[in-house]
Protein backbone atom coordinates (compact mmCIF):
# COMPACT_ATOMS: atom_id res chain seq x y z
CA UNK A 1 0.00 0.00 0.00
CA UNK A 2 1.54 3.18 -0.78
CA UNK A 3 -1.35 5.68 -0.12
CA UNK A 4 -4.01 5.92 2.68
CA UNK A 5 -6.67 8.41 3.67
CA UNK A 6 -8.05 8.29 7.41
CA UNK A 7 -10.87 10.66 8.84
CA UNK A 8 -9.73 12.40 11.84
CA UNK A 9 -12.78 13.20 13.97
CA UNK A 10 -13.19 16.18 16.25
CA UNK A 11 -13.90 15.92 19.95
CA UNK A 12 -15.62 17.75 22.42
CA UNK A 13 -15.30 18.46 26.15
CA UNK A 14 -18.43 17.39 28.11
CA UNK A 15 -16.85 18.03 31.33
CA UNK A 16 -13.19 19.62 32.04
CA UNK A 17 -11.58 20.11 35.21
CA UNK A 18 -7.89 21.67 35.58
CA UNK A 19 -5.74 21.00 38.14
CA UNK A 20 -2.08 23.25 39.17
CA UNK A 21 0.45 23.43 37.29
CA UNK A 22 2.90 20.79 36.82
CA UNK A 23 6.78 20.84 37.67
CA UNK A 24 7.07 19.89 33.87
CA UNK A 25 5.04 22.59 32.67
CA UNK A 26 1.33 20.61 32.08
CA UNK A 27 -1.91 20.53 33.93
CA UNK A 28 -3.39 17.44 35.70
CA UNK A 29 -6.73 16.97 33.96
CA UNK A 30 -10.28 15.18 34.64
CA UNK A 31 -12.40 15.69 31.63
CA UNK A 32 -14.60 13.39 29.65
CA UNK A 33 -14.33 13.52 25.68
CA UNK A 34 -16.76 12.55 22.47
CA UNK A 35 -15.56 12.00 19.40
CA UNK A 36 -18.45 13.57 17.10
CA UNK A 37 -18.93 13.22 13.43
CA UNK A 38 -17.22 16.11 12.06
CA UNK A 39 -13.85 15.06 10.18
CA UNK A 40 -11.04 16.61 8.63
CA UNK A 41 -9.42 14.00 5.99
CA UNK A 42 -6.06 13.37 5.98
CA UNK A 43 -4.33 11.39 3.25
CA UNK A 44 -0.61 10.03 3.42
CA UNK A 45 1.29 9.33 0.13
CA UNK A 46 4.89 7.49 0.75
CA UNK A 47 8.09 8.99 -1.36
CA UNK A 48 10.46 7.58 -3.12
CA UNK A 49 13.36 9.63 -0.43
CA UNK A 50 13.22 10.26 3.36
CA UNK A 51 11.55 14.03 2.73
CA UNK A 52 7.79 15.20 4.37
CA UNK A 53 5.90 17.60 2.37
CA UNK A 54 2.51 19.00 4.26
CA UNK A 55 -0.18 20.63 2.32
CA UNK A 56 -3.65 21.51 3.22
CA UNK A 57 -7.07 23.37 2.06
CA UNK A 58 -6.83 25.83 4.62
CA UNK A 59 -4.80 29.05 4.97
CA UNK A 60 -5.33 28.92 8.88
CA UNK A 61 -2.91 25.98 9.52
CA UNK A 62 1.17 25.79 9.18
CA UNK A 63 2.57 23.14 6.28
CA UNK A 64 5.64 23.38 8.06
CA UNK A 65 7.45 21.10 10.50
CA UNK A 66 5.47 23.36 13.10
CA UNK A 67 2.49 21.41 12.46
CA UNK A 68 1.71 19.02 14.63
CA UNK A 69 1.20 16.15 12.02
CA UNK A 70 4.42 16.80 10.79
CA UNK A 71 5.82 16.32 14.03
CA UNK A 72 3.87 13.23 14.41
CA UNK A 73 4.98 12.57 10.82
CA UNK A 74 9.38 13.20 12.27
CA UNK A 75 8.89 11.31 15.23
CA UNK A 76 7.46 8.28 13.88
CA UNK A 77 9.82 7.89 10.81
CA UNK A 78 12.78 8.51 14.06
CA UNK A 79 11.38 6.18 16.67
CA UNK A 80 11.07 3.14 14.18
CA UNK A 81 13.65 3.85 11.69
CA UNK A 82 11.15 4.21 8.74
CA UNK A 83 13.48 4.35 5.56
CA UNK A 84 10.74 6.44 3.48
CA UNK A 85 9.29 10.02 3.29
CA UNK A 86 5.55 11.10 3.12
CA UNK A 87 3.25 13.77 1.42
CA UNK A 88 0.42 14.88 4.03
CA UNK A 89 -2.68 16.54 2.90
CA UNK A 90 -5.09 17.89 5.09
CA UNK A 91 -8.59 18.81 4.03
CA UNK A 92 -9.41 20.43 6.74
CA UNK A 93 -13.26 20.55 8.31
CA UNK A 94 -12.69 21.23 12.12
CA UNK A 95 -12.60 24.76 13.54
CA UNK A 96 -9.34 25.93 13.88
CA UNK A 97 -7.84 26.71 17.51
CA UNK A 98 -11.54 25.98 18.51
CA UNK A 99 -11.18 23.56 21.77
CA UNK A 100 -11.63 20.49 19.20
CA UNK A 101 -8.59 19.29 19.11
CA UNK A 102 -8.42 19.27 15.32
CA UNK A 103 -4.29 19.59 14.98
CA UNK A 104 -4.15 16.64 17.83
CA UNK A 105 -6.63 14.43 15.57
CA UNK A 106 -4.61 15.05 12.14
CA UNK A 107 -1.36 14.14 14.14
CA UNK A 108 -3.19 11.12 15.51
CA UNK A 109 -4.04 10.15 11.93
CA UNK A 110 -0.79 10.76 10.72
CA UNK A 111 0.54 7.92 13.31
CA UNK A 112 -2.01 5.74 12.18
CA UNK A 113 -1.55 5.59 8.39
CA UNK A 114 2.51 5.50 9.05
CA UNK A 115 1.95 2.41 11.44
CA UNK A 116 -0.22 0.80 8.25
CA UNK A 117 1.08 2.13 5.61
CA UNK A 118 5.08 0.23 7.18
CA UNK A 119 2.92 -2.09 8.10
CA UNK A 120 4.71 -1.33 12.22
CA UNK A 121 1.75 -3.50 13.67
CA UNK A 122 1.53 -0.64 16.89
CA UNK A 123 -0.65 -1.03 19.18
CA UNK A 124 -3.34 1.09 20.11
CA UNK A 125 -1.27 0.88 23.38
CA UNK A 126 2.24 1.85 21.72
CA UNK A 127 0.57 4.39 19.54
CA UNK A 128 -1.06 6.47 22.57
CA UNK A 129 1.88 6.29 25.17
CA UNK A 130 4.91 5.58 22.70
CA UNK A 131 4.00 8.06 19.94
CA UNK A 132 0.76 10.19 20.77
CA UNK A 133 1.65 11.47 24.58
CA UNK A 134 5.07 12.84 23.05
CA UNK A 135 3.20 14.93 20.60
CA UNK A 136 0.37 16.58 22.76
CA UNK A 137 -1.66 15.53 25.21
CA UNK A 138 -5.19 15.24 23.69
CA UNK A 139 -3.29 12.88 20.71
CA UNK A 140 -3.95 9.74 22.80
CA UNK A 141 -7.63 10.67 22.88
CA UNK A 142 -7.63 10.90 19.31
CA UNK A 143 -5.99 7.49 18.64
CA UNK A 144 -8.00 5.72 21.21
CA UNK A 145 -11.74 7.32 19.54
CA UNK A 146 -13.84 6.40 22.63
CA UNK A 147 -15.85 8.05 24.53
CA UNK A 148 -13.27 8.53 27.53
CA UNK A 149 -12.51 9.92 30.97
CA UNK A 150 -9.29 11.42 30.10
CA UNK A 151 -6.81 11.87 33.15
CA UNK A 152 -3.29 12.65 34.13
CA UNK A 153 -2.34 15.54 31.14
CA UNK A 154 -5.04 13.84 29.07
CA UNK A 155 -2.89 10.52 28.47
CA UNK A 156 -4.54 8.35 30.98
CA UNK A 157 -7.86 6.97 29.21
CA UNK A 158 -10.59 4.99 30.50
CA UNK A 159 -13.63 4.01 28.39
CA UNK A 160 -17.15 5.18 30.13
CA UNK A 161 -20.08 4.50 28.77
CA UNK A 162 -21.00 6.99 25.53
CA UNK A 163 -23.36 9.86 24.56
CA UNK A 164 -25.79 8.77 22.82
CA UNK A 165 -29.67 9.50 20.84
CA UNK A 166 -29.12 13.04 20.79
CA UNK A 167 -27.88 15.99 18.49
CA UNK A 168 -24.96 18.31 18.86
CA UNK A 169 -25.14 21.99 17.65
CA UNK A 170 -21.52 23.33 17.56
CA UNK A 171 -20.53 26.71 17.33
CA UNK A 172 -17.33 28.35 16.07
CA UNK A 173 -17.33 32.87 16.41
CA UNK A 174 -14.12 32.28 14.32
CA UNK A 175 -11.75 33.79 17.02
CA UNK A 176 -8.44 32.33 17.79
CA UNK A 177 -7.79 31.51 21.59
CA UNK A 178 -4.64 31.53 22.65
CA UNK A 179 -4.87 27.73 25.10
CA UNK A 180 -1.40 28.55 26.52
CA UNK A 181 -2.85 32.43 27.54
CA UNK A 182 -5.95 30.94 28.96
CA UNK A 183 -3.73 28.20 31.21
CA UNK A 184 -1.77 31.43 32.07
CA UNK A 185 -4.87 32.78 33.53
CA UNK A 186 -6.24 30.07 35.45
CA UNK A 187 -2.63 29.69 37.34
CA UNK A 188 -2.76 33.38 38.76
CA UNK A 189 -5.94 32.07 40.77
CA UNK A 190 -6.67 29.65 43.63
CA UNK A 191 -9.03 27.15 41.71
CA UNK A 192 -10.72 23.68 43.32
CA UNK A 193 -9.94 21.07 41.43
CA UNK A 194 -12.99 18.49 40.64
CA UNK A 195 -13.33 15.05 39.31
CA UNK A 196 -15.81 14.03 37.09
CA UNK A 197 -18.26 12.07 39.50
CA UNK A 198 -21.43 13.83 38.20
CA UNK A 199 -20.94 13.44 34.25
CA UNK A 200 -19.87 10.01 34.35
CA UNK A 201 -22.75 8.57 36.68
CA UNK A 202 -25.38 10.64 34.15
CA UNK A 203 -23.60 8.47 31.00
CA UNK A 204 -24.01 6.00 32.88
CA UNK A 205 -27.44 6.13 33.67
CA UNK A 206 -28.37 7.32 29.84
CA UNK A 207 -30.19 10.14 31.57
CA UNK A 208 -30.44 13.29 28.81
CA UNK A 209 -31.22 15.79 31.09
CA UNK A 210 -28.85 15.07 33.99
CA UNK A 211 -26.07 14.61 31.08
CA UNK A 212 -27.24 18.43 30.29
CA UNK A 213 -27.06 19.68 34.14
CA UNK A 214 -23.51 18.15 34.37
CA UNK A 215 -22.21 19.82 31.63
CA UNK A 216 -18.88 21.73 32.83
CA UNK A 217 -15.46 23.16 32.13
CA UNK A 218 -13.22 25.27 34.22
CA UNK A 219 -11.55 27.54 31.42
CA UNK A 220 -14.86 28.37 30.13
CA UNK A 221 -14.84 31.57 32.35
CA UNK A 222 -11.41 32.82 31.55
CA UNK A 223 -12.01 32.54 27.78
CA UNK A 224 -15.26 34.39 28.17
CA UNK A 225 -13.35 36.80 29.86
CA UNK A 226 -11.51 37.68 26.60
CA UNK A 227 -14.27 36.76 24.03
CA UNK A 228 -17.66 38.00 25.13
CA UNK A 229 -19.21 35.96 22.67
CA UNK A 230 -19.06 32.65 24.22
CA UNK A 231 -21.71 33.59 26.60
CA UNK A 232 -23.60 35.13 23.77
CA UNK A 233 -23.77 31.70 21.78
CA UNK A 234 -24.15 29.59 25.31
CA UNK A 235 -27.37 31.80 25.65
CA UNK A 236 -28.31 31.78 21.94
CA UNK A 237 -27.85 27.44 22.13
CA UNK A 238 -30.38 27.39 25.02
CA UNK A 239 -32.67 29.91 23.34
CA UNK A 240 -32.37 27.44 20.01
CA UNK A 241 -33.48 24.45 22.78
CA UNK A 242 -30.25 23.20 24.11
CA UNK A 243 -30.54 21.03 27.01
CA UNK A 244 -27.46 21.91 28.01
CA UNK A 245 -24.73 24.30 26.29
CA UNK A 246 -21.03 25.20 27.44
CA UNK A 247 -17.69 25.84 26.04
CA UNK A 248 -15.24 22.20 24.52
CA UNK A 249 -11.90 22.64 25.42
CA UNK A 250 -9.95 26.15 25.62
CA UNK A 251 -12.70 27.41 23.01
CA UNK A 252 -13.93 29.56 21.10
CA UNK A 253 -15.74 26.43 19.68
CA UNK A 254 -19.36 25.78 22.14
CA UNK A 255 -22.07 23.49 21.51
CA UNK A 256 -25.51 22.49 23.04
CA UNK A 257 -26.80 19.11 23.29
CA UNK A 258 -30.43 18.26 22.16
CA UNK A 259 -32.66 15.59 22.78
CA UNK A 260 -34.65 15.72 19.17
CA UNK A 261 -32.96 17.08 16.34
CA UNK A 262 -33.17 21.03 16.24
CA UNK A 263 -35.45 23.14 13.96
CA UNK A 264 -33.09 24.59 11.38
CA UNK A 265 -35.47 27.79 11.56
CA UNK A 266 -34.82 28.30 15.11
CA UNK A 267 -30.90 27.66 14.54
CA UNK A 268 -30.61 29.95 11.65
CA UNK A 269 -32.61 32.70 13.88
CA UNK A 270 -30.01 32.50 17.11
CA UNK A 271 -26.98 31.24 15.09
CA UNK A 272 -26.92 32.46 12.06
CA UNK A 273 -24.38 34.49 12.46
CA UNK A 274 -21.91 32.37 13.20
CA UNK A 275 -20.48 29.28 11.88
CA UNK A 276 -22.37 26.33 13.15
CA UNK A 277 -23.25 22.61 12.20
CA UNK A 278 -25.24 19.95 13.71
CA UNK A 279 -23.39 16.97 13.99
CA UNK A 280 -23.75 13.77 16.05
CA UNK A 281 -21.68 11.74 18.98
CA UNK A 282 -19.87 8.50 17.64
CA UNK A 283 -17.72 5.52 19.21
CA UNK A 284 -15.48 3.41 17.80
CA UNK A 285 -15.07 -0.17 19.68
Amino acid sequence: MQEITLKAYGKINLALFVGKKRDDGYHDLSSVMQSVNLFDLVTLKKRTDDKITLSTNSEEIPSDRTNIAYKAAELMIKKFEILTGFDIFIDKKIPVGGGMAGGSTNAAAVIEGINALCELNLSLEEMCCAVGKEIGADVPFCLFKRTAHARGIGEKLEEVAELSNCYIVLVNPKVFISTGKIFSMMDEEEREYKECVEILEALKERNFEKICACLENDMQKYTASCCDEIEKIIKALKNAGAGGAIMSGSGSTCFGLFKEKPDEEELEKELGKYWYKVVEPVSFK
